[in-house]
């Protein structure tokens, strides 16, 4: 590890956030977190984050070796936000659930989505899909607060359950490079009133819009 002089260090929004991560990456002993420093964090769950407090971490973006977050790290934690470092590649299973205070996020283009990585995230509200996404059953289950989804061009798959539940979502837009809705993607999505399908679209799967007692038009 090395360290320019006078390097600055990171603000934290959060000071249980800074206290957290100062404690394993603090390398020159001064309490504070410089960039070269939080570069130095490969493994997140080195970490203890505090799940107890209301918190934000817009400071994850300067960890720029850390490529996973791992299985159920933030679960049920009391997170307002979050903002991805360019290098993470994998978001693990059930790594957000039950994070209601989270409000939005943006995810990073070709992230994998492991299992139900962001169920029951009530809060959020606008979510975009971006190109290849590679993702699994019951991504953002219960989402209950979700009103509008963008599946981006480069996305070939919406899985099972991706949606279900989603009760407050009214407009879905799916790009044309999607070749297949999977079961139950659109469970229960009671607000939904219209649907385009492109012409990408080979094939849809037992349960898709089930329950979506609202549909009116699907093209």
């Amino acid at each position: 590890f090395t360290q320019e002089a006078g390097e600055p260090s990171i603000t934290f929004a959060s000071p249980e956030v800074e206290s957290a991560f100062v404690a394993v990456c603090d390398k020159n002993g001064n309490n504070k977190l410089s960039y070269s420093e939080a570069a130095t964090l490969v493994n997140l769950s080195a970490v203890t984050f505090p799940t107890s407090v209301e918190v934000s971490f817009n400071e994850f973006e300067h960890f720029t070796s850390v490529t996973t977050i791992p299985t159920e790290y933030f679960k049920n934690s009391k997170l307002t936000s979050i903002v991805f470092p360019n290098s993470l590649t994998e978001i693990g299973q059930y790594a957000f659930r039950g994070c209601t205070s989270l409000t939005s996020i943006s995810l990073p283009e070709n992230i994998t989505l492991k299992y139900g990585a962001f169920h029951s995230c009530s809060a959020l509200t606008e979510l975009t899909i971006p190109a290849g996404t590679n993702w699994t059953t019951d991504a953002f289950r219960y989402c209950t607060g979700l009103e509008t989804v963008t599946i981006a061009s480069g996305v070939n798959n919406i899985p099972n359950d991706a949606f279900s539940m989603c009760d407050k979502l009214s407009s879905i837009s799916i790009a044309s490079t999607v070749e297949t809705i999977m079961g139950n993607a659109f469970y229960y999505c009671t607000a939904l009133t219209n649907v385009t399908i492109p012409d990408s679209v080979t094939q849809i799967s037992y349960g898709a819009f089930e329950g979506c007692t609202n549909l009116k038009t699907v093209k």
